[in-house]
């Protein structure tokens, strides 16, 4: 409910001090909201719109935000003389993403409307997170609907203040990320913000740029490049932290898909209307077509796959793994011990005696 009926532009503003830089995807950061004003005020109402990347964190199911009643606050409080408790009566109604996406929409009144101790100090404690896709640096959140508030002693004027400032600057992004991998059917895509010359142990990783009648066959990379998107192996299934350095200069613009071969990825969430994405369908991990009248959202750092037009009328691929010398992993998706495949990874009806072949992930003679 606004507290005013029309407002005055006035140069007071706001600033942010946060405790210490937001690292992509770690833990929750405390960032205080101070006022830098001319005038006494008794309340006041904003909008802050955070940033592609930056998050607000939930404590107890609710937004995390409170107003600040620490030293340096400006709100008047009575303490009681026995146990030094304060009683405050300026109250904050939060809400966050109900106006607007990435929006938290604050106000702030006295139930006594009682005014503010100083024209400066501290009103509110935010805590922000970094998405594991943040781009480092110095970022700034919009402010947008604020008006700061009187009173002349008897009633709430009608006119408040309203801050020229459009932002808040003073957020830094650091450069020390942590990505959350999961792979759970030992199959998964991944793409990371950094680079990696070692995986976890027994975690592989592939390329994909090629394919056959029945899959789409993989190339193991011994390391892997930021920004790029892979298909990983864990043949005892994986949960866990990646961590590494993010270079600022390596980060694509946010609004761009990166394509590796056939595999594409974002530094943000997509909602893919075409092309095949991993799934565990039936007991059978492979790339299943995309419905477009059922699109799939993909996670930011998640991959899907994007064929040439003349094989992407097929239903799903399974998976072969090339290894420069064969194919060394049969087909993830229909196949049984008897399947034999020719070493460019093709599957055989019919075998003639003395060829080689792949069956059951290894070369045999027939």
């Amino acid at each position: 409910m606004p507290l005013f009926a029309f407002a005055e532009t006035t140069t007071d503003r706001l600033t942010l001090t946060p405790e210490k830089p937001l690292q992509p995807g770690g833990g929750e950061v405390r960032v205080t909201v101070s006022l830098e004003g001319s005038r006494i005020y008794t309340g006041y109402e904003m909008d802050i719109t955070l940033p592609e990347g930056i998050e607000l964190n939930y404590y107890k199911n609710a937004p995390d935000v409170a107003l600040y009643k620490g030293s340096g606050c400006i709100y008047p409080f009575e303490e009681d003389e026995r146990d030094g408790n304060k009683t405050f009566t300026h109250t904050a109604t939060v809400s966050y993403g109900e106006v607007a996406p990435r929006t938290i929409r604050i106000a702030c009144i006295s139930t006594s409307s009682q005014n503010f101790t100083d024209t400066s100090g501290k009103l509110l404690t935010i805590y922000l997170k970094a998405s594991a896709f943040a781009k480092p640096g110095d970022v700034s959140l919009a402010l947008s609907n604020c008006k700061l508030a009187t009173f002349d002693g008897e009633t709430m004027k009608t006119t408040g203040y309203v801050p020229e400032q459009k932002e808040i600057s003073g957020v830094t992004v650091g450069n020390n990320a942590t990505v959350p991998v999961s792979v759970t059917s030992q199959w998964g895509t991944l793409m990371l913000p950094f680079s990696a010359d070692e995986l976890p142990e027994g975690m592989k990783a592939y390329s994909c740029s090629s394919n056959d009648t029945e899959n789409l066959i993989l190339s193991p990379v011994s390391s892997i490049k930021a920004y790029t998107p892979y298909i990983v192996y864990s043949e005892n299934a994986f949960t866990g932290n990646l961590t590494g350095t993010v270079i600022e200069s390596d980060y694509p613009a946010s609004d761009i898909i990166i394509t590796a071969g056939y595999l594409k990825a974002s530094v943000k969430a997509q909602t893919v209307m075409e092309g095949y994405v991993l799934q565990k369908q039936g007991g059978e991990v492979q790339f299943y077509k995309v419905n477009s009248e059922k699109p799939v959202n993909i996670p930011a750092g998640k991959c899907w796959a994007v064929l040439p037009q003349q094989l992407a009328a097929k239903a799903a691929f399974g998976i072969t793994v090339d290894n420069t010398t064969g194919i060394a992993s049969p087909n993830v998706g229909n196949t049984s011990a008897n399947d034999c495949y020719t070493l460019d990874g093709i599957k055989v009806n019919q075998v003639r005696k003395g060829t080689i072949y792949i069956n059951n992930g290894k070369k045999v003679i027939r």
